[in-house]
């Protein structure tokens, strides 16, 4: 377990708290850990009544001094260690960590924020703050958190998480400053950098017999970071334009946001029946694609076919297993279209 930061007890002041202690966050649980005194080589906690219904079972324990024996007496814990010092770590549903993330569209700019919920109904004073990613099995506590990684500093005003490295799966970012997370929700950024979407039409799916064939619009670009699933907010010209959802994804791999119909994309298709029977069908098909926006498009086209065998003729793209697969680019204005013929083997 990695140390974590101090929550503020009742009976403490926040200040007290903050000396020394951090927290380390995870997408549904946080550990805490805290400074405490061995008076007579024993400890007493006793937890808020708030804080002790976030508890995950019996995962308390001390670092820094050897334990010998622990008696629980209803909410109350009494540690008998060796030593007059130690830190006091424990498990919360309390506090948890999730990323998010904001792209403009015109600029190209590219931000991660980590979104911090605070269910302990008063400030957190932190006097540092590690965030972890990565599968963490925890019994009891549903969902996960998706593997991520991040080699960079924040740029300018944001807070300086740096990577921590990884271990069993799962790596850490480390704020080495204080912060305070306040009752409900903090937003931190985490990352900004420089992105170049690119708009893509894409079409992937079964075979469509119909004149009409309905391109989804989505923006491509090469991720800065390795990029935790999480939530998209996507900006044009200032305004707001949807919200999407990006995939676990690696630095420099393409990462892709969703954002519906491609409604600038007009398509015309031509479908010829050229043979029909119980055992073979033949198609001759006609597609042409327009870009009727004011920006460059990719355009990608994946059908594939149902039956038990397929002889395709495809003067251009690229053959998959029952289809095929093909992409070009439109100037705003431009057309192009392709065709093929698809002989399909029902039985």
């Amino acid at each position: 377990m990695h140390k974590g930061l101090v929550l503020p007890f009742i009976i403490l002041s926040l200040i007290s708290l903050a000396r020394g202690t951090e927290i380390t966050l995870y997408e549904n649980f946080a550990e805490v850990a805290r400074p405490v005194a061995l008076e007579g080589g024993v400890f007493a906690w006793r937890p808020s009544d708030r804080l002790s219904g976030t508890l995950i079972g019996d995962l308390v324990w001390l670092s820094g001094a050897r334990e010998r024996l622990r008696v629980w007496r209803g909410s109350e814990l009494l540690i008998y260690a060796d030593g007059e010092e130690a830190r006091l770590h424990y498990l919360t549903r309390g506090l948890t960590g999730r990323l998010g993330y904001r792209l403009h569209l015109d600029s190209g700019a590219f931000a991660a924020w980590l979104r911090v919920e605070n269910g302990l109904d008063e400030p957190v004073e932190a006097a540092g703050l590690t965030f972890v990613a990565g599968a963490v099995p925890l019994e009891g506590a549903p969902g996960r958190v998706e593997a991520m990684a991040l080699a960079k500093r924040v740029q300018d005003e944001a807070p300086a998480f740096t990577f921590q490295g990884g271990l069993g799966g799962v790596f850490r970012y480390r704020l080495e400053r204080p912060v305070t997370l306040y009752p409900d929700r903090t937003e931190l950024p985490f990352f900004r950098g420089d992105v170049k979407p690119k708009l893509v039409w894409r079409y992937r799916g079964g075979f469509v017999r119909s004149s009409r064939l309905r391109l989804s619009r989505l923006y491509r670009f090469s991720a800065p970071l390795n990029l935790s699933p999480g939530v998209v907010d996507v900006f044009a010209e200032g305004t707001f334009i949807g919200r999407s959802r990006v995939g676990r994804t690696y630095k420099g791999r393409p990462a892709e946001v969703g954002l519906g119909v491609a409604e600038r994309a007009r398509v015309e298709r031509r479908v010829e029946v050229l043979e029909e029977s119980k055992d073979r069908r033949r198609y001759r098909v006609t597609t042409q694609v327009t870009n009727e926006g004011d920006e460059p498009a990719r355009v990608e086209i994946e059908e594939r076919f149902n039956g038990k065998g397929l002889k395709l003729v495809l003067p251009e793209g690229e053959r998959v297993p029952m289809g095929y697969w093909i992409h070009f680019d439109l100037a705003p204005g431009a057309s192009h279209a392709y065709t093929f013929e698809a002989t399909l083997v029902l039985r």
